[in-house]
């Protein structure tokens, strides 16, 4: 055997002549591929002008001085090119890549290739550990597309587990969102890291939304609901009263005003007195406008017996007999109250044409 397994390195042996020559081509051939560093590997063919040492791994495909040496490391060494095989495990740092490459018997593949399988993987001094098998001390983690788009996937085995993004305090829960022990989008929060309240729930089958309860409705609101006011001093919010089936609208303060719709299909407009005062009917409530479930419309009623049930008197606008409207714009059976008029003020109607005074039915003016 006159050449060492591994590098290929030839021996001297005992005879031989000019043994500088062999020693020499040993040295030479370690100098190439010992701790190889070579400049690139995408070259096809040699560059013009390599200087002493230059050392490339050869592309397939190559030409020139490079022809028949696809793959193989290409130094420049004593004003020639040298070659040399590489062998399963060799590695070489490629400097215009910034990345370690190892032969593996085929081709140059890069160092770990997909970072191999490891149990733990921790970055900056952060302790991963069975549970959180990657962990990271950074001021962020950027995740970022390859030319489109770009998708965080969380992924469980069954319905019952969880798929969540946690947020900690000193390592406590504080909040979470995500698939929470079953297919629906959950949202809450904790005080303490052990008492979780469910702010929102979105229905996986139908999309409802559920403010702290589960959807039954395209919006279901466990308690009030309250709303933005403006121009004035009190909020209002939306509340439903299970004692009478009624959904109000009601806003804080002294007096309050609020809608209301119940069971019975009945539908009003009133105003209530502050909590413990008691104001016109049962808990404080006087009507302003209420409409029942045959279109009915009282003003002050809380049951009207005709299309318009008025508990008290009824204004109509007041004109002077230069300023009336135009009668066929308002309609026939329109009330206007005149204060001008011959002979004193007084109510009008409109026959679709003239004003005309209810009480001889002469036109105004």
């Amino acid at each position: 055997m006159d050449r060492t397994p591994n590098l290929d390195l030839p021996y001297i042996l005992p005879s031989q002549a000019q043994k500088h020559v062999t020693h020499n081509e040993a040295i030479r051939a370690l100098d190439a591929i010992a701790q190889a560093g070579v400049l690139s590997r995408s070259l096809d063919s040699p560059p013009e002008t390599p200087a002493e040492g230059d050392r490339y791994i050869v592309t397939e495909g190559a030409s020139d001085d490079w022809s028949g040496h696809d793959l193989e490391i290409a130094a420049w060494q004593d004003d020639t090119w040298m070659f040399y095989t590489a062998k399963s495990g060799w590695t070489a740092w490629v400097d215009d890549e910034h990345v370690l490459v190892v032969w593996d018997g085929s081709s140059w593949q890069v160092a770990g290739g997909t970072l191999g399988e490891f149990d733990t993987i921790s970055i900056n001094g952060a302790a991963a550990d069975t549970v959180n098998r990657i962990a990271a001390s950074a001021p962020a983690t950027l995740l970022n597309h390859e030319g489109n788009g770009h998708q965080l996937k969380i992924n469980k085995n069954t319905a019952a587990d969880t798929a969540s993004v946690l947020f900690q305090t000193s390592f406590s829960g504080r909040a979470e969102f995500g698939l929470t022990g079953d297919d629906n989008w959950h949202v809450k929060v904790s005080p303490d890291g052990s008492t979780w309240h469910e702010a929102i729930i979105v229905d996986k089958d139908s999309g409802n939304v559920g403010i702290g309860i589960a959807p039954t409705l395209a919006l279901d609101v466990n308690g009030s609901l309250k709303a933005q006011h403006f121009g004035g001093p009190n909020p209002g919010f939306i509340a439903y009263r299970s004692d009478s089936g009624k959904s109000c609208c009601v806003g804080a303060g002294l007096f309050t005003s609020y809608f209301m719709y119940d069971e019975t299909g009945s539908f009003a407009i009133a105003s209530q007195a502050a909590a413990g005062v008691q104001t016109g009917t049962a808990n404080g409530k006087i009507d302003r406008i209420t409409c029942d479930s045959s279109g009915n419309v009282g003003i002050g009623v809380d049951t009207p017996s005709t299309k318009l049930d008025v508990d008290g008197p009824v204004r109509v606008k007041s004109y002077t007999v230069a300023g009336v409207p135009s009668a066929s714009d308002s309609g026939a059976g329109s009330i206007i109250f005149v204060s001008d008029e011959t002979g004193g003020a007084v109510l009008a109607f409109s026959d679709g044409t003239n004003w005309r005074r209810v009480t001889d039915r002469v036109v105004i003016g």
